[in-house]
């Protein structure tokens, strides 16, 4: 591969990375997000249990398990999504090493040529 197409091809690997690490973010955000209404479920779990003011076979204690249940699955599946991105991204830090290598090659070869004339 030749300097430029080396040059093109880091500029579009620099590009890839820098979208994934922006969706890996957004994925963060969301878990938190996730993080926080599962919080919130376990308060009102608990404030009511220790109120005694709900019973645990009752419709609104089924409820918020139901919806603890949903949370944790959109954490998990986000947690998947996530790894499955930040490999990818790896992936691309690799690939960038080795294209930064050629292009280290080329530069050095196109010294030493220069330097034999």
């Amino acid at each position: 591969m030749g300097f430029a197409a080396s040059q093109g091809r880091l500029l579009m690997l620099v590009a890839r990375k820098n979208e994934l690490e922006f969706q890996l973010q957004f994925i963060q955000q969301q878990r938190m997000f996730w993080g926080n209404l599962m919080t919130l479920l376990m308060q009102k779990q608990a404030s009511t249990a220790v109120g005694g003011s709900m019973d645990p076979n009752s419709a609104a204690a089924q409820q918020l398990t139901v919806a603890q249940a949903r949370v944790a699955q959109m954490d998990k599946m986000l947690e998947m999504q996530g790894n499955r991105l930040e490999k990818q991204r790896e992936a691309i830090v690799t690939e960038m090493e080795a294209v930064n290598k050629v292009i280290s090659k080329n530069i050095q070869q196109s010294f030493s040529l220069m330097g034999r004339g």
